[in-house]
This record gives structure tokens, sequence and C-alpha cells, in this order.
């Protein structure tokens, strides 16, 4: 799939893959992350046909092997969760 033609999707998509340099300064302006944070983005990767990964391939993408105190299962319901974007700190 190529990148989305339009809408919040679309902006994701060319942010992650074609300037993360600007994303990553927006997010350190906004103080979500740290001045110092580096991300290594995982998804939307047009490498990757642009895939958003849900449930336990979220997970894993975000370098989650196991949630810790319950199951995703437990606190969001079927289909779960559909990530716009992934980046490992």
């Amino acid at each position: 799939m190529p990148i989305a033609e339009a809408g919040s999707q679309h902006w994701m998509q060319l942010a992650v893959n074609r300037h993360p340099d600007v994303l990553l300064d927006a997010l350190r302006r906004t103080g979500a992350v740290s001045a110092s944070t580096t991300i290594d983005w995982a998804s939307p990767l047009e490498s990757a046909n642009c895939c958003e990964y849900r449930d336990r391939a979220a997970l894993r993408k975000a370098g989650i092997d196991e949630l810790r105190v319950r199951a995703l299962a437990h606190f969001w319901p079927p289909p779960g969760p559909v990530w716009d974007a992934i980046g490992n700190l």
C-alpha cells in the first residue's frame, strides 16, 4: 500500500517515512519526549507497505514481549487497538 492520499494517516506516514526529524522535533517541543530522546520508527514504514499493527503484533513492534500486569484483551476489547505509528525509544 502506498502512502495514504489524505487525512491524519497521510500526514503520519509522511512524517515517519520522509521527515522523521520534523516529527521528533515536534515531540520534543511539546514535551512528549526529552530533548535527548531519539526514536527508531517501527511503523508505518513504506518498506512494510505502511502497515499499521494491532494487538500483539503492535506490542512486538514496540519491543514489548508481554504485559506484566494483565493481558491486552482484559482492558481493550476485540479486535484491539490499531496504532497509527509505533516508535522505540
